[in-house]
């Protein structure tokens, strides 16, 4: 994960130094669709895992506009690094508190509580867990 903005952004705004500065910086929020709130920013402390809900004037619900916005100098972003690492790259876009972003956030997988799940279904959740004990009694 990355927190990224636009020279342009901290030329003007300056760069956050912690996490409690951020709160003070115009940050480009993700409303979810499913939930219809505002994604948290999630961050790693030593002990323990934080999560903010950042305050801004733009809310996006799509990955390129969100870019966008940041590299005209609209506020912070916080994305998956590898979705804008051709802009850190070209230097459209900077990062900033980086010892507070997680390497990765794990994936997640949701689905129907229910007595007869599928047999893939069931297959796929018990590789998840456990992928050592599904490729040795896997059949070809």
């Amino acid at each position: 994960m990355a927190i990224a903005g636009s020279p342009k952004y901290f030329a003007h705004h300056g760069r956050p130094k912690n996490l409690e500065e951020l709160l003070d910086h115009d940050c480009i929020n993700i409303c979810t669709a499913s939930h219809g709130d505002n994604f948290r920013w999630v961050f790693q402390q030593p002990s323990h895992t934080v999560e903010l809900v950042v305050k801004g004037r733009l809310f996006v619900n799509d990955a390129p506009v969100l870019i966008q916005a940041a590299m005209e100098g609209l506020g912070l972003i916080y994305t998956f690094e590898q979705h804008i690492a051709d802009h850190l790259t070209a230097g459209s876009l900077e990062t900033c508190l980086e010892a507070y972003c997680p390497e990765f956030l794990d994936y997640q997988i949701y689905y129907p509580n229910r007595q007869q799940k599928s047999p893939a279904l069931s297959a796929l959740t018990q590789h998840l867990q456990h992928p050592e004990n599904t490729a040795e009694h896997s059949e070809p």
